[in-house]
Parts: C-alpha cells; sequence; structure tokens
C-alpha cells in the first residue's frame, strides 16, 4: 500500500508541475499592445490569437491542477483508512 502511495504522490507532484509550467507559458505570451495601422480595421487575429494560446494554455494547465488536487484526494482518502 505504501508503495501505491508513493506512485499518487509522485505522479501528483508531476501534475501539479506541469501545471505550474503550463501558468508559466500563459505568463509569457505577450500581448500586443497596439495594432499597427492596417486597410482592414476590423480584423483583430493581431488580438485574438494571442488570447486563444493563453486560453488554451489556461485550460491545459487547470487540467493538470484538477489532477493533482484528485490524487491528493486518494491519498488522503487512503490514510483514513
Amino acid at each position: 500500500m505504501k508503495d501505491l502511495l508513493g506512485i499518487l504522490n509522485f505522479l501528483s507532484a508531476i501534475c501539479a508541475f506541469s501545471a505550474a509550467m503550463c501558468w508559466l507559458k500563459v505568463a509569457l505570451v505577450s500581448l500586443p499592445a497596439t495594432m499597427g495601422l492596417t486597410v482592414d480595421m476590423t480584423n483583430f487575429d493581431w488580438l485574438t490569437k494571442p488570447v486563444l494560446e493563453q486560453a488554451n494554455w489556461n485550460k491545459r494547465a487547470a487540467y493538470f491542477a484538477v489532477a493533482a488536487a484528485v490524487l491528493q484526494g486518494l491519498v488522503a482518502a487512503s490514510d483514513l483508512v
């Protein structure tokens, strides 16, 4: 049983580290402050692409954080048994 708890703790640490790395990636995505003058002023790809990239990395980080929490919940529940 202790081996299983060690594996669950290790997997939880990996998930937490992965979540932190994804959130670091979110923080490092640069958003443009201004847009250069173009003919088509209704094209917002210059803003939506970085925001969408941030949203995708944030979603991945949230999944990893949930996985880490579930694994830690399993470890805590096994201590109660």
